[in-house]
Order: C-alpha cells, then sequence, then structure tokens
C-alpha cells in the first residue's frame, strides 16, 4: 500500500512526493521488467537526493554486479563491510586497478 504526500508550491502547484521505500519498490519492478538501465539512472538520482543511504549504494552495486559490470559495482560497494566472498573478490580487483 502506497502512502502518497503532496506538496504544495508557490505557485499552488500540487507536486507529487514519494518516500524512499515506494521509489525502492518502483525500481525493483523496473528491475523485474528488464529495464536495468533506466532502474540504475534511478538509481544513481536517488543517490544523489540521499547520499548517506547505504540501500541505494548496495542496490546500485547489485545491479551492476548482476550485469556484469564488476568495476562499477566495487564502485558502489567500497564503503560496506565484505561479507559475501563475491564482495570481496570485486573489492579486490578494484584495489589491484
Amino acid at each position: 500500500m502506497y502512502l502518497y504526500f503532496y506538496k504544495f508550491t508557490a505557485n499552488y502547484q500540487i507536486i507529487f512526493v514519494m518516500d524512499l521505500k515506494d521509489k525502492l519498490f518502483e525500481i525493483d519492478v523496473e528491475i523485474n521488467k528488464g529495464l536495468k538501465l533506466r532502474a540504475a539512472d534511478r538509481l544513481k538520482n536517488l543517490l544523489g537526493h540521499y547520499p548517506d543511504e547505504p540501500q541505494i549504494r548496495f542496490k546500485l552495486a547489485e545491479l551492476y554486479y548482476e550485469s556484469g559490470f564488476y568495476d562499477a559495482a566495487g564502485k558502489y560497494w567500497i564503503l560496506t563491510e565484505p561479507d559475501e566472498e563475491r564482495i570481496k573478490n570485486v573489492l579486490k580487483c578494484m584495489r589491484n586497478l
């Protein structure tokens, strides 16, 4: 169930505002539809708005890893604690570059 917020601007225009959870859900739907480039663009845009949110970085790294772009995945995994072997391998390759 979505919880929608509306924000009024000075011109009395209504702006549709979604919370982060709903945006990440829509991104998951796009990934499942195969729209990975669009999902990556949305995640990068969200990262600009929420730079301290680790969930966005991890989801973007997962998307790049599953698509075969290991160097891009390492760029977003670099701030996480490597607890999985695949993350450790990607970060080790990133450090060797």
